[in-house]
């Protein structure tokens, strides 16, 4: 089994600072450079069931970026059990 750590992290959307408690990484690989290229663009709407989606989303075989919507900041966080169960060779970033 390989697995990451991650060391610190950092992010930008329209020249303004994401706080890194707002991103969960889910992937194996050792380094990351991103930029909107390389990435695929998904939602998780208001509505949505989270876990539901994001466990659906999680499993994809693409390189992901998921915008998760303001109204699951309370549960935003607990995505992170997601990082206990993928063994991704690409990448998923769930952003609130």
């Amino acid at each position: 089994m390989v697995s990451a750590t991650q060391q610190s992290i950092s992010a930008q959307a329209a020249g303004k600072e994401i706080d890194p408690k707002n991103i969960i990484v889910l992937t194996s690989k050792p380094e990351l450079n991103l930029t909107s290229a390389n990435l695929q663009l998904a939602t998780i709407k208001a509505g949505d069931n989270l876990f539901s989606k994001a466990f659906e989303l999680a499993g994809s075989d693409k390189s992901l970026l998921i915008q998760v919507d303001e109204s699951f900041s309370d549960r935003f966080s607990r995505l992170v059990f997601l990082k206990e169960i993928s063994s991704k060779q690409t990448l998923t970033l769930f952003l609130f």
